[in-house]
């Protein structure tokens, strides 16, 4: 998937947030989510189908936890739709 394909396909809030900014795909490490960098507001955006042995929720705990650990990324937000979730 183009990035500019992932964000006309987020949540209208995220969309938002996104707005026209050039997307980085990042392909270091092993998920099989889609991982952009978003460069204007210094964030990562990471879409993913949903995973029943995973969900969401398992994953927000996870980056949750990780908070102010040596070094990753500060942990804002979740959302989902029926189709994709989003962190």
């Amino acid at each position: 998937m183009q990035p500019r394909n992932a964000v006309q396909e987020l949540p209208k809030d995220l969309r938002r947030i996104v707005g026209e900014a050039d997307l980085v795909q990042n392909t270091i490490g092993c998920s099989k989510a889609l991982v952009f960098y978003i460069p204007h507001i210094r964030s990562y955006l990471k879409i993913a189908a949903y995973n029943d042995l995973e969900p969401l929720e398992y994953e927000a705990a996870v980056l949750q936890w990780l908070q102010g650990k040596p070094p990753f990324p500060r942990f804002t937000t979740t959302q989902s739709s029926r189709t994709v979730s989003i962190s």
